[in-house]
């Protein structure tokens, strides 16, 4: 009997709060939202493609809906830049032998990337390592890295190269 008072107190607290601070989340208005943006419409939401902008758009409509205030001005769309970089060629050589160009991949943020074996600092990923997280850890060392990975972690880059 102890807890009836607390846990009466907790659930008015909660549905006073719910109501002083919006309306109720409706099951049928967050299913529209999920079923708009997962649809085959959206053809995945790429980066780059229409259907991204259409998706921004949709949200920013819905969060106009909900009485939400833009973070900055009347816009809720903030712009950013991004680089998007396109191999122009590539080589590679290790030794004496000549590395297959569809197993070199490059990942930049810079505008142009040029390495020589005189400005170049190395790195690699190894049997047993954890693919991703190693590349991770690389990509956020702010350095520019050769990395060699085994031939072991082929198969996860088919795919990657457009």
């Amino acid at each position: 009997m102890l807890f009836k008072k607390p846990l009466i107190l907790t659930t008015g607290i909660l549905i006073t709060s719910a109501t002083a601070f919006g309306q109720p989340v409706k099951v049928a208005d967050v299913t529209k939202t999920i079923s708009f943006l997962a649809s085959d419409e959206m053809k995945g939401r790429a980066v780059y493609s229409p259907e991204i902008d259409k998706a921004a758009e949709f949200i920013a409509s819905e969060f106009k809906k909900a009485g939400l205030q833009p973070l900055a001005g009347s816009n809720y769309l903030q712009s950013f830049v991004m680089v998007s970089a396109t191999q122009l060629s590539i080589n590679a050589q290790s030794g004496d032998k000549e590395i297959d160009p569809k197993n070199v991949v490059a990942l930049t943020s810079k505008p142009a990337l040029n390495f020589s074996s005189a400005n170049v600092q190395t790195a690699g990923i190894r049997p047993g390592d954890n693919l991703f997280s190693k590349a991770f850890e690389y990509a956020g060392s702010n350095t520019s890295l050769l990395v060699t990975v085994d031939e072991s972690f082929s198969k996860q880059f088919q795919g990657w190269l457009y």
